[in-house]
């Protein structure tokens, strides 16, 4: 499925009337609904670009007989948490390591996401049921990392590389208390965290040239 394709059948499974929006960086093109808010752009290897995806439009019928459920604890589609992703890239150093875990020491000691507070999510039980599974990050299947703190944030990392860049992607959405919640926003990150992924184009970056050795006088 093209791209432009894919953000046509996006627009439409959420209702959404406008088109996709392009933004730009060194080192890639982010395709994007209108609606999604781009709150930073990357302007040099090591800032974030960031991106809050959050629901298309807010009308919901919570109270009365209208309402879903009689229970607002069941109408989680009226809560659904924004979703923030931060964009980080750097030139590919050459490396043939696992690109998620090369992101994820880069981005260890980022005061915004503070992950040293952060822990593993264990894969037994699965988490909310649901094996953890590849995202599509420049055209590769990666396993992301899957990391929580309580209070604090579910965070989802993955790494990519292509045309000389290397890529990470960092997902995450406010913890919640309450399992049925938590589980419904970590399904919906999980979605939203893809349909970004799917909408990056890298540009191909000249590599920096060779330093030469300095001459004896």
């Amino acid at each position: 499925m093209t791209k432009v394709l894919l953000f046509v059948v996006m627009a439409a499974s959420m209702g959404c009337a406008g088109g996709a929006v392009q933004l730009q960086t060194p080192r890639y093109t982010l395709s994007h609904p209108d609606f999604w808010k781009v709150q930073k752009v990357a302007q040099k290897d090591g800032e974030p670009t960031v991106v809050s995806i959050g629901q298309y439009g807010d009308a919901v019928i919570d109270d009365g007989a209208g309402s879903m459920n009689e229970s607002k604890r069941d109408n989680y589609e009226s809560v659904t948490a924004d979703v923030e992703v931060r964009l980080y890239a750097w030139a590919d150093p050459g490396t043939s390591g696992d690109p998620t875990q090369e992101v994820a020491k880069l981005l260890d000691l980022d005061p915004d996401l503070k992950l040293q507070q952060a822990m593993l999510v264990a894969d037994n039980p699965p988490e909310c049921g649901v094996y953890p599974k590849k995202q599509r990050i420049l055209g590769m299947d990666q396993m992301p990392l899957d990391l929580v703190s309580r209070p604090g944030w579910r965070t989802i990392i993955v790494g990519g590389k292509a045309s000389g860049t290397l890529l990470a992607a960092v997902a995450r959405v406010e913890y919640q208390q309450d399992i049925r919640r938590f589980c419904h926003d970590l399904s919906n990150m999980r979605v939203q965290l893809q349909n970004l992924l799917d909408g990056i184009v890298p540009k191909a970056v000249a590599p920096a040239p060779a330093v030469e050795p300095a001459k004896s006088p």
